[in-house]
């Protein structure tokens, strides 16, 4: 991709809101092309398990973090170099990752 990176740690968080309270399940990547990646196959995954009446239409959400060193906490994801958050970074540069790696509800 042609954009500068952030040189911060960085993990994709998702949460599924069902009638019991979920925790958090996160998984860290080593950088924005993973995240991309990760993040889109979660979303496809619920799209699947809804479309296939496997899991109810629950709402859920699926967000890329960053590690904030200074305040010791994961913050949203913020790229200070290209001036995005992580909306703006996925429908610049990966809007098409969803072809490129086949992802697919069936």
């Amino acid at each position: 991709m042609d954009f500068k990176k952030v040189n911060k740690r960085l993990m994709v968080s998702h949460v599924f809101y069902s009638e019991v309270p979920n925790k958090e399940f996160t998984v860290l990547v080593n950088d924005e092309d993973e995240a991309a990646l990760v993040l889109n196959v979660l979303a496809y995954q619920h799209l699947y398990l809804f479309h296939n009446s496997i899991i109810p239409d629950f709402c859920n959400s699926v967000e890329v973090l960053m590690y904030d060193e200074d305040h010791q906490s994961w913050e949203s994801y913020w790229n200070e170099e290209e001036g995005m958050d992580w909306d703006e970074i996925e429908n610049t540069y990966y809007k098409n990752i969803r072809e490129e790696r086949g992802l697919k509800v069936k």
